[in-house]
């Protein structure tokens, strides 16, 4: 699962690092260091590789109404070609989730950790976005984040981790043209040996909380994880 993600960068660094579209008047260029559910989120969309803002928890097109999106966070890849109704999403709705790093915790403490590259650079998730009508006729555009099997370094945390594309498929994934069966083949576990980890505070788990504060390392009691795992 993933539930928390941080986003330092601006929208006009990222729409130039990811060579995307800046959406006109996008005014999200504020540090966030705990994004979660149901907010507005940066995106970079199918669609003319535009970076737009979209409401984190997907409602398909075919919903009824919006009430399911907070059960739609995440997708698990293993699933997603398991129902028709998915498919024209996963067909021409894929799409691209700036981060520069995600929280995961470690049970039974409810220990929170952050993960990042090593290096510190932005990378993105894989995404499924859709676009809904309202009663009144308005559009409502959200996303889902994909997860897959966790890798070394996050599977000691925790049994999922989210769907991380390496540079060299964005535009692929992002393509209509590219064939379901090849765009499946990228949702893979990102190489640990890319990655680093490290325990913070508990701070994220209010989304009243923001700011760099809640990224900083700490200090695990010895009951924790090195203890458990023998790192």
């Amino acid at each position: 699962m993933c539930g928390r993600y941080s986003r330092r960068r601006n929208a006009d660094r990222l729409a130039e690092e990811f060579e995307a579209e800046l959406e006109a008047q996008l005014k999200m260029d504020e540090a966030n260091y705990n994004v979660a559910p149901m907010q507005d989120c940066l995106v970079i969309g199918p669609a003319a590789r535009k970076l737009e803002a979209r409401r984190w928890g997907l409602v398909p097109f075919w919903s009824k109404s919006d009430a399911g999106a907070a059960s739609r966070i995440n997708a698990c890849a293993e699933r997603l070609t398991e129902r028709a109704s998915w498919r024209p999403i996963l067909a021409r709705g894929r799409c691209l989730v700036p981060a520069d790093g995600f929280y995961e915790w470690q049970k039974p403490h409810k220990q929170p950790f952050y993960f990042k590259m090593r290096g510190d650079e932005s990378f993105v998730f894989a995404g499924l976005c859709d676009e809904w009508e309202r009663p009144d006729g308005s559009p409502l555009k959200t996303f889902t984040i994909i997860t897959t099997s966790p890798n070394e370094l996050v599977g000691q945390i925790h049994d999922r981790m989210p769907a991380i594309l390496e540079r060299k498929d964005m535009a692929a994934w992002l393509d209509p043209d590219t064939l379901i069966a090849d765009a499946m083949r990228m949702l893979k576990p990102y190489p640990a040996s890319a990655m680093e980890s490290s325990p913070v505070r508990p701070l994220v788990n209010s989304v009243r909380n923001n700011g760099p504060q809640l990224i900083e390392p700490i200090a695990l009691p010895k009951r924790t994880v090195q203890a458990e795992f023998n790192w």
